[in-house]
């Protein structure tokens, strides 16, 4: 089955996924600071707890392994 996306199309056309991260996460608290400087976490909808350890990374930058 062919679709019509790849991931290449899929980031180009939504600037890196940011604005599909935007869509569902903006509501979230200090997102907008997260936004702004990419240091500073915000609170994730998905997980409970007390501070904030969701981060936004660049699409170049290498994540570190946590082993």
């Amino acid at each position: 089955m062919a679709y019509a996306f790849n991931i290449e199309t899929l980031y180009s056309k939504t600037d890196n996924g940011l604005d599909i991260i935007k869509l569902y996460l903006s509501n979230c608290k200090d997102f907008d600071k997260a936004l702004q400087n990419p240091k500073n976490a915000f609170f994730s909808p998905f997980r409970q707890e007390d501070t904030a350890s969701a981060y936004l990374i660049n699409p170049d930058k290498k994540l570190k392994s946590a082993t």
